[in-house]
């Protein structure tokens, strides 16, 4: 119970999909695309815990001033008090293509994938309703690979995997 906004959280807002789609013409040739995607976005609270510490620490600033305005402190309060506007989100979407090839005893695969998220946050970090410490964080990543491979027949003597591999990621942080 946020008892500065009268609000109860945390409040939580979640969903996920996923398609997968599976392509053969013959027995030599499949391919399997995959996507899928997901959000998850509210606001989890924060609570002045440790507060005030056992001596000889000293108490930090938003402790006192959560003591002495009599608001709530410590885990078992089940309670906050922080301010309006707190955000966290994060959006995420992934797929992957899958190739296999069969000729002359071998599997030729070629996977394909791609993962991407945005997360952003607002959170008032010092847990107090006025809005004196807040931090926020924007962020953006973004992974593709590329995989190439070839597998020898099975059951033989000798049996082989070679393969290459490529990935590249960004990450953007505000």
């Amino acid at each position: 119970n946020n008892v500065y906004l009268g609000t109860r959280l945390p409040n939580q807002d979640n969903k996920a999909a996923r398609l997968s789609l599976l392509f053969k013409p013959n027995a030599d040739l499949d391919a399997t695309f995959k996507i899928e995607g997901g959000s998850d976005s509210g606001v989890r609270p924060l609570q002045i815990v440790s507060c005030p510490p056992p001596p000889p620490l000293q108490s930090p600033a938003n402790c006192r001033t959560a003591l002495s305005l009599g608001l709530p402190v410590g885990l078992d309060s089940n309670a906050n008090a922080e301010s309006a506007g707190q955000e966290q989100k994060i959006t995420t979407k992934e797929s992957v293509l899958t190739v296999n090839y069969r000729q002359w005893g071998h599997t030729l695969t070629s996977v394909t994938g791609y993962h991407g998220y945005r997360f952003f946050l607002n959170q008032d970090a010092d847990a107090l309703p006025a809005d004196v410490l807040n931090a926020q964080n924007n962020e953006r990543y973004r992974q593709f690979s590329q995989e190439f491979r070839v597998a020898s027949p099975v059951n033989q003597p000798i049996e082989y995997l070679a393969g290459l591999y490529f990935q590249r990621d960004t990450l953007n942080v505000d």
